[in-house]
């Protein structure tokens, strides 16, 4: 069981990626721009912050779950948790993120 939850994890986690996969591509206009806007010690932490980001409606994925769950640390070379935002919704993400605090 705790196995067949771990695959399907990975599989939804790479799902949500494999679909934004063709828009960044394809994607001419600067306001479709995908940016890094924060990194997270913790896939908690990072999973915390997306879920009230899909909550108001801000399209958003995580890149680097599992691999800061096997080597949980962070340095120049490995960031962390990424959580990836279309660069229009900055202002909003933080606007939402500080009304939280």
């Amino acid at each position: 069981p705790a196995a067949t939850l771990q695959a399907t994890k990975l599989a939804s986690n790479h799902c949500s990626i494999i679909g934004i996969l063709p828009k960044l591509l394809f994607m001419n206009d600067s306001s479709e721009k995908i940016i890094v806007f924060d990194s997270y010690d913790t896939s908690i932490k990072a999973s915390l912050v997306k879920t009230k980001l899909d909550a108001y409606g801000i399209p958003c994925f995580l890149t680097g779950e599992n691999f800061v769950n096997l080597y949980p640390f962070r340095n120049e070379l490995f960031s962390g948790v990424q959580l990836f935002i279309f660069e229009k919704d900055k202002d909003r993400v933080v606007e939402i993120l500080v009304e939280g605090d």
